[in-house]
């Protein structure tokens, strides 16, 4: 597809690494891409995921950053077809990582 082919979204978009306007803290954005996915080249994908990506040895002050991950299990990009119980078991994992964040912040907090 043409229409994906380079990064136009600004900071707000990205997660920012201004603070939150509330006492809650930003979501942070997760990202599952496809193998062979034919919506985003391949390269487009990967430049994406090293120039916009939480790294595994990045800094506390970065660590808004969207997190990225490729799939490697084979599921087409209309995954709600065939592949929708892994997808909703791989979100049930972010949501559960952000739940513990969550309380892990309340925890602190108190």
């Amino acid at each position: 597809m043409l229409s994906i082919t380079t990064d136009a979204w600004d900071d707000e978009v990205w997660g920012a690494a201004h603070p939150s306007p509330t006492s809650h803290p930003r979501a942070q954005l997760r990202f599952l891409f496809g193998t062979g996915d034919h919506w985003v080249a391949e390269e487009t994908r990967d430049d994406l995921i090293r120039t916009r990506a939480l790294k595994q040895d990045s800094e506390a002050d970065e660590a808004w950053k969207p997190k990225m991950e490729v799939n490697e299990e084979g599921w087409p990009h209309a995954f709600c077809i065939r592949h929708s119980i892994p997808v909703a078991e791989k979100v049930a994992e972010y949501v559960r990582d952000t739940i513990r964040g969550d309380k892990q912040d309340v925890d602190q907090q108190n």
